[in-house]
């Protein structure tokens, strides 16, 4: 058996908060430097009057932070994982390959070997 790290290990509540506290931080900022039209655009998930091209940029700046968020759990999980069952036991890492290939009984030596021709 073999975990991949899209397994269920973080909890949502986590993802959750961490969204909803950058989310703050950014509305925040947007308002101490003027940009009230485009704090109420993020907040509201649209817009009506303010700049397109600004909003369109702030947009893209908050699916950023999101994407951020999402690599963070996914981190997270994969340590927890690790911690747990070992790098063995987690498809896509090199600890599960080097683990397939000494149960085919190939040796260290060979493995570098094979390694360094590429």
């Amino acid at each position: 058996m073999y975990f991949s790290t899209t397994d269920d290990g973080i909890g949502l509540k986590k993802i959750k908060d961490d969204i909803t506290f950058l989310h703050n931080c950014y509305v925040n900022m947007l308002r101490e430097i003027g940009e009230e039209d485009v704090a109420v655009a993020i907040e509201e998930g649209h817009h009506s009057k303010a700049d397109s091209e600004k909003i369109s940029k702030a947009f893209s700046l908050y699916f950023q932070f999101i994407t951020i968020v999402e690599e963070n759990a996914a981190i997270q999980l994969r340590r927890k994982l690790e911690d747990e069952h070992g790098l063995a036991r987690i498809s896509g890492l090199w600890g599960k390959t080097l683990q397939e290939l000494k149960d085919e009984n190939i040796s260290e030596e060979e493995i570098a070997r094979e390694a360094s021709r590429h």
